[in-house]
């Protein structure tokens, strides 16, 4: 499914957070479709199956590095989760997805700086940020 939906302005609805959080959140924190729409060959007038290709590609890779994170912070490994940290929050940013790239930014920076309690706290977001996204585009009408 393709999200089209840029704010809860424009759509009238938001999706419920399960992370103690304000029990709404406008889906423009989780997903600004603007990013693709802006991008050449994939914004207005491209065909939605070339955006959703990419959404697919993005989704399929974001799910392997956000289990290299998991995998590289158990594993004591900051170098590897700097780096997929670093991997998540670009191309996260790169199709839209904000809430995704901040915490995998938050991650990538508080990395071999924080103590592990503060990682494992930023990894926790990370997940609930990636379900939230995956959970708008397995309801967004495509």
């Amino acid at each position: 499914m393709v999200p089209t939906v840029m704010n809860e302005a424009t759509s009238g609805t938001a999706i419920p957070r399960s992370d103690g959080l304000p029990e709404r959140v406008p889906l423009n924190e989780v997903f600004d479709s603007g990013v693709l729409d802006r991008t050449p060959g994939v914004g207005h007038g491209a065909p939605p199956v070339v955006r959703q290709r990419i959404l697919d590609a993005f989704r399929r890779e974001g799910s392997r590095l956000i289990v290299r994170i998991r995998s590289a912070r158990l594993g004591g490994n900051v170098e590897e989760l700097k780096r997929a940290a670093h991997a998540l929050k670009s191309s996260s940013a790169t199709i839209g997805a904000i809430a995704v790239s901040a915490a995998a930014g938050q991650l990538e920076q508080s990395a071999g700086e924080r103590p592990s309690s503060e990682l494992d706290r930023w990894v926790s977001q990370l997940d609930r940020e990636a379900e939230r996204l995956w959970r708008l585009f397995d309801d967004s009408p495509g």
